[in-house]
């Protein structure tokens, strides 16, 4: 896939491959996310990288930040129409980031719509 609308800070894996229209540059063969999301957490032998689709993928459907300072999470999520398990969404962050090798302490509290990001995701 070409470069294009990719900003500076995004994590791309490089192709050695040229380009199937023929063009002999370097092209990317996928999008791991923008530094800036990326959370650098401690872990049992070190910092630990965690990519956003992890915390993502344990708390789908649901409006989320993350406040990640370096040494613990907080989470930020925002009430939907149904009921917030906010307990629940706590442990499932946690055990998402433990089997991605972060050990690291997570808060969570439900917060209104405006302490949310405009870009954070949540599906």
């Amino acid at each position: 896939m070409p470069l294009i609308r990719y900003e500076i800070s995004d994590r791309v894996r490089l192709s050695r491959d040229g380009c199937a229209c023929g063009l002999a540059v370097p092209g990317a063969r996928g999008h791991r996310g923008r530094e800036e999301d990326v959370l650098d957490l401690p872990g049992p032998t070190g910092r630990v990288i965690v990519h956003p689709n992890v915390v993502h993928a344990a708390l789908d459907g649901v409006r989320l930040a993350v406040v990640d300072d370096h040494d613990a999470i907080d989470l930020l999520l925002v009430p939907a129409s149904s009921p917030l398990d906010l307990d629940g969404a706590r442990r499932a962050l946690e055990v998402a980031l433990t089997r991605s090798g972060a050990r690291v302490p997570v808060t969570a509290r439900i917060v209104d719509e405006s302490r949310v990001h405009p870009w954070a995701r949540g599906r």
